[in-house]
């Protein structure tokens, strides 16, 4: 019996090496297979180009349509921040070039709500006023006495 003990230990002993060696091939092949190693060949995902145009929007002009848009919310409505979004890539931005669309946004006291407002050459777009729970100051002059060019980039 003490064979048959012996015999039957190295039986076991060995399906459970194979059977640990049948795990680590299929958790490497799956690694391998998510990581996109030359033996998968290069991701299929497709990159995606920059489509748009070039904006001539100056800020003055989307600021003007921004407050047209706004004074018919509130018009207690005060200017608490403005941001540009331009083209991504290289070189940007280009502070001879306007961003794509300015964005505004905007504090009444009376709502106590905080909205947004950007504004393309084509559309004005109209964020959905939000609460807030403290008041927010109005920036001290509009527009700033500095161009894009020595304004902080965020």
């Amino acid at each position: 019996m003490n064979n048959e003990s012996s015999l039957g230990l190295k039986i076991a002993l060995g399906v459970m090496l194979l059977a640990a060696l049948l795990l680590a091939t299929v958790v490497v092949l799956a690694l391998l297979r998510n990581t996109g190693t030359s033996e998968t060949g290069p991701s299929t995902q497709d990159t995606i180009t920059w489509q748009g145009g070039i904006s001539t929007l100056p800020l003055a002009d989307a600021a003007e349509r921004a407050n047209a848009r706004v004074a018919a919310w509130a018009d207690d409505a005060v200017l608490v921040r403005i941001s540009g979004s331009w083209r991504p890539g290289p070189g940007w931005p280009n502070v001879e070039q306007p961003p794509l669309a300015w964005s505004f946004a905007y504090y009444s006291a009376t709502e106590q709500k905080l909205v947004s407002v950007s504004v393309s050459e084509e559309e004005v777009f109209w964020g959905s006023p939000r609460l807030v729970s403290a008041p927010i100051p109005a920036l001290r002059r509009f527009p700033p006495p500095y161009g894009p060019d020595t304004a902080w980039l965020v």
